[in-house]
């Protein structure tokens, strides 16, 4: 039981409801992970204030599911003001409330986007003393930053686009922190191997029904797909693999999704195939992150030869 006013008040999902009523039908429960994001809301875009604002718990409740994409009580709201200690002024006895709170939410609607994944991390090391977090500082008041973006490349062309080279350094270092992996940067050396496969005399190609021997123990190879168009080579595709001959087999039987049926049918009823190009034999330990590395540095060639972005990775996602 709580006091406002010099009356007691439960809050139950409804919002705030009087002693004398407890009988009634508005009692709906709160949600525990309805009132933590409200928390997290409040704590972020707020701060305790001495004056009462105009902003009722349902209008804020509503700026939280904004935020949040998702559905808050208007009692969550309210225990949570509670819980971090703002005031409460009761509104005509009713459901509602007003707080003492200072509003920290800038104007522009940007700023209202909720970060997700790695941008949520990095925001939460603004406020450190270390090399990331200058990173973190920059890209929480940048109102292009891709606050949405699930994928490392989202973030690495957005720093390219700004010419942001030293920052991506720092980048790798926090995809690092973040993920507990090494960030999939196409360094020198894998964009030149990626130049020199585009080089139509090199690399080691392997025809439908050729036989290419298997990998050595603990090894892999990394591979793409490719197909000829007036005697250069276009990748729509890359993996892993330690049997290349049985793996382009499958792609060729048994395509997958429906880019790569449409794709590698469209060859076969011109009576072509696609052909696999082996790129590096690779340790197994580091495979998933090469090919994934891989896989970025050959859709960034496939478009600056101007092809459209997502024809390459015909059925991946990262």
């Amino acid at each position: 039981m709580l006091r406002f006013q010099r009356k007691e008040f439960i809050i139950t999902g409804d919002g705030l409801i009087p002693n004398s009523e407890l009988n009634s039908k508005r009692d709906r429960p709160l949600v525990p992970n309805e009132i933590e994001t409200c928390e997290e809301w409040l704590t972020e875009y707020s701060e305790t204030y001495s004056k009462i604002g105009n902003e009722s718990s349902y209008t804020l409740k509503h700026r939280v599911e904004d935020w949040a994409d998702t559905y808050v009580s208007n009692g969550a709201f309210i225990q949570a003001a509670h819980n971090l200690g703002y005031r409460i002024k009761v509104i005509n006895d009713g459901p509602n409330a007003y707080f003492g709170i200072k509003l920290l939410i800038p104007e522009e609607k940007w700023k209202y986007v909720r970060p997700i994944g790695f941008s949520r991390w990095l925001f939460k090391k603004k406020d450190e003393n270390s090399v990331i977090s200058h990173l973190a500082e920059d890209a929480f008041f940048d109102d292009t930053w891709p606050r949405k973006a699930e994928k490392f490349i989202d973030f690495l062309d957005y720093l390219k686009s700004l010419n942001a080279y030293d920052a991506i350094n720092v980048l790798n270092t926090a995809w690092e922190a973040y993920s507990g992996e090494k960030a999939p940067y196409p360094n020198d050396e894998v964009v030149e191997s990626c130049e020199m496969f585009y080089d139509t005399s090199n690399g080691q190609i392997i025809n439908y029904e050729d036989e290419y021997p298997k990998a050595p123990a603990e090894t892999t190879y990394i591979y793409v797909l490719f197909e000829e168009v007036n005697d250069s080579r276009k990748v729509k595709y890359v993996g892993q693999t330690d049997d290349p001959s049985t793996r382009l087999k499958a792609h060729i039987t048994c395509p997958g999704t429906i880019d790569k049926v449409k794709w590698i049918g469209g060859l076969l009823n011109n009576d072509r195939y696609p052909k696999m190009g082996i790129i590096k034999s690779v340790p197994i330990s580091e495979a998933r992150i090469l090919e994934r590395t891989y896989m970025y540095a050959f859709e960034d060639f496939e478009r600056k030869i101007d092809q459209k972005r997502g024809e390459i990775l015909l059925n991946k996602v990262y």
